[in-house]
Parts: structure tokens; sequence; C-alpha cells
């Protein structure tokens, strides 16, 4: 799948697994997403803002400027995934979980991050 320039604000994603695509300039702003895994995608100046993200896996993916801002995320994980420049300010975040991410260089927001660490599971 390839997105460039779209408006697909509110919206609804759900139960999809999502490979080796690219969205970019995406205004995804206020929109539910839920058990989707994208993986080996790109996603470059998206604009999730005050989106609804459950049970959702970035798997492999680059993140580069996206805007988790007033976003609820719960049971989000990012496995070999590189986040560069992605805002979090004011997000709810719940069971979110970095520690396999292969880069993390977050530009706004992560002065609130707190956590606690749990037992790795294998």
């Amino acid at each position: 799948m390839r997105m460039t320039g779209t408006d697909p604000a509110e919206c609804s994603w759900s139960d999809s697994y999502v490979a080796a695509s690219l969205l970019t300039g995406i205004a995804a702003f206020g929109s539910g997403i839920q058990r989707v895994v994208s993986s080996s995608c790109k996603l470059n100046a998206v604009n999730v803002r005050a989106a609804e993200l459950f049970d959702v896996v970035f798997e492999n993916c680059a993140l580069i400027d996206v805007d988790f801002s007033q976003a609820v995320l719960n049971r989000v994980s990012f496995p070999g995934s590189t986040l560069e420049g992605v805002h979090l300010a004011k997000a709810s975040m719940t069971k979110v979980d970095l520690r396999d991410a292969a880069g993390l260089d977050l530009a706004s927001g992560y002065e609130s991050l707190r956590g606690r660490p749990s037992a790795r599971r294998n």
C-alpha cells in the first residue's frame, strides 16, 4: 500500500495486516486503529494526533516525524522499529512497549514517560 498526502481523518482501521507500505503526509488524526500489525513499513510525517490505537504492532518499521500527540495508545509495540522525531505530547499510553525498538529519538512528550520494568517472557 502506498498513501501520499491523503486525508483519512477520523477513519477506522481494524483487524488488518499491512506489509511493506509507505505512508507519507497522511492526516489520520482522530482515527480508531485496533488489532493492526504494520510490518516493514515507513511512516513519514503522519498525523495520528488524538487517535486511539489498541493492540497495534509496528514491526521493523521506520516512523519519522509521526505525531501521536494527545493520542490514546493501549498495548502498542515497536519491535525492530526506528522512531525518529516522534511526538508523544499529552499522549495517554498504557502497556506501550518501546524496549525492542531499534532506535528511539523522540521529539516531544518524552519528559513525562514513566513506567515500570516488567519481566521479559521467553
